[in-house]
């Protein structure tokens, strides 16, 4: 009895050893890689963009508090925060980790890793033209870019920064971020809410609007092919009914109306009969952009999908009678509605979805990673 009793103690002390270890690794300090930052004299124009000819003013598109501090250098502060390791509690990851400029800042993996090798529990959305996005995540919990700074950076699985202090701390006792901050703010002083302005003025900049279908809209078009015509075609087509929730200039849907949740711009598209994340409501999750989707895969908030062929056959053949499917999937007398097309049609879609991508977007230095 008496060496069941001491073996038990031992057992117990070897458990609170290695818990103790596992704790201490994920706190302490990765050795940060010899990189140097490198910015050029004069900040970037983040303020303007050029789509199609005209001059569109960044600032005027913000919608929340982030407008009034927005600027070239507060921009320019964000750029370096994103791609900061530091903003992370063991200097391991970044925002730029999981959100990689030449994949329209998606991640290119099911799932992401985090500090400590934590795994994230869905896909990385990718960064498309949030500035005229009042939806953010898979599940639309945040309204801007910026109310959704921060929250990747305090999460348990992403960042796992612990503690307001813990960040102003280490973001104050970098050598270069005092006259970063003097230059966007007016002073040094490093607080929670410059980190935040600062970040989202960087995201609200990222306007992709240069892509093969831009520049086809001022001359009909005639820079497409008929394959890429006909994808064009069908997927504004009644019978496809992409264009229901993917519509407008951004190809999503922010007031798409969702018969079973008060959170609009989410759709439940049947993907299982039974969730096991139910999203924003009940199987519902955020309509994407699809903007540079050929480059964002893989797709859905679990990353189901490798490929634009993968998402299609979803719709042609994969759909799942959920109990809150959206009612434009039910036939009149309640049967789930699929969409079948031939090949040629399938091929036409995928033709299409490719002229949305943005070559200049993904290789604009100014979204770049400043770290050298």
């Amino acid at each position: 009895m008496k060496s069941r009793k001491t073996l038990l103690k031992v057992s117990l002390f070897v458990v609170l050893v290695l818990t103790s270890l596992m704790y201490v690794s994920c706190r302490r300090d990765v050795p940060l890689k010899d990189a140097v930052l490198s910015l050029p004299g004069n900040p970037f124009n983040y303020s303007e963009v050029n789509v199609r000819g005209s001059i569109v003013n960044i600032p005027r598109l913000i919608t929340d508090v982030s407008k009034e501090s927005f600027s070239d250098h507060s921009a320019t502060l964000g750029r370096v925060l994103f791609y900061d390791a530091k903003m992370s509690i063991n200097n391991s990851v970044s925002c730029g980790t999981c959100h990689k400029q030449e994949l329209a800042f998606a991640d290119g993996t099911k799932f992401s890793t985090g500090f400590a090798n934590k795994v994230t529990t869905r896909n990385s959305m990718a960064i498309l033209n949030p500035v005229q996005n009042n939806k953010m995540f898979w599940d639309s919990r945040a309204e801007t870019p910026y109310e959704l700074s921060l929250m990747p950076v305090f999460n348990h699985l992403e960042m796992g920064m612990e503690s307001d202090e813990m960040l102003v701390e280490k973001i104050s006792e970098t050598l270069y971020y005092p006259e970063l901050f003097e230059k966007a703010f007016g002073s040094t002083e490093v607080t929670r809410d410059r980190i935040s302005l600062a970040i989202s003025a960087f995201i609200n900049s990222m306007l992709s609007k240069d892509s093969k279908f831009d520049q086809g809209q001022a001359i009909g078009f005639s820079n497409f092919n008929e394959e890429e015509k006909l994808g064009m075609g069908l997927f504004n087509s009644a019978k496809m009914m992409c264009s229901a929730c993917h519509a407008a200039d951004n190809f999503n849907s922010q007031q798409y109306y969702n018969v079973f949740s008060n959170v609009t711009g989410t759709a439940n598209i049947g993907l299982d009969r039974v969730y096991s994340d139910n999203g924003a409501d009940r199987g519902s999750f955020k309509i994407p952009n699809l903007r540079n989707a050929s480059l964002t895969a893989p797709y859905m908030h679990d990353g189901r999908y490798n490929t634009l062929e993968d998402v299609i056959n979803h719709y042609a053949n994969g759909i799942q009678d959920n109990e809150q499917l959206d009612p434009r999937f039910r036939n009149v007398n309640g049967t789930v509605k699929r969409i079948p097309m031939t090949e040629v049609e399938k091929k036409a879609l995928v033709a299409f979805l490719r002229t949305l991508t943005d070559e200049s977007f993904i290789t604009d230095e100014k979204f770049s990673n400043p770290f050298k």
